[in-house]
């Protein structure tokens, strides 16, 4: 059997010339797609945030290890604000007065907690650890403490001071 000798017509010599460029085109775009790590930023109330967030940040990057998470932890009114100006893709925050958008994914119980050797001194103030204002758990607490006329202060604030409160550091140099 004889090879056959096949040629392009030069309608075909133009359209495998574009057909060449399009393909050429076409891979350019599949791996800029394919360098382009996808981001996904999420917002955790510091009400939330716990010793679970590393297995949890660990699953998700073994679902997808070039998915690079970025993780802001705050108050829930600030990250609200965050991903309401699209900083944050997602944010887990306690449920806030006046908005419907979001979804309920756990119900918490409101508890008061103490040292077991702790004993209250009926003398005395209640002692109260809490977060700055303007926290939602903090001002539950609050009301409920005055609602009862039980006299309370405060002994500890954890998390970020608000800027107001916050020291400025000026060093010499």
């Amino acid at each position: 059997m004889r090879a056959r000798h096949v040629q392009l017509s030069a309608q075909g010599a133009v359209f495998l010339d574009h057909a060449r460029q399009l393909l050429e085109v076409h891979e350019r775009a599949l791996a800029t797609f394919a360098a382009a790590r996808q981001r996904l930023a999420i917002g955790i109330s510091d009400h939330v945030a716990g010793p679970e967030l590393s297995a949890l940040i660990a699953r998700m990057n073994a679902q997808d290890p070039q998915l690079l998470i970025g993780i802001r932890i705050g108050s829930s009114d600030d990250l609200l604000r965050s991903f309401d100006r699209r900083e944050l893709d997602a944010v887990l925050a306690r449920q806030h007065v006046g908005r419907s958008d979001g979804e309920v994914i756990a119900e918490e119980k409101f508890g008061w907690f103490a040292a077991p050797s702790w004993q209250h001194r009926a003398d005395e103030p209640l002692p109260l650890a809490t977060m700055p204002e303007p926290c939602g758990v903090r001002a539950t607490a609050v009301q409920l403490l005055d609602a009862a006329a039980v006299p309370w202060t405060e002994i500890f604030v954890g998390g970020e001071l608000p800027r107001s409160l916050r020291p400025s550091w000026r060093g010499s140099g």
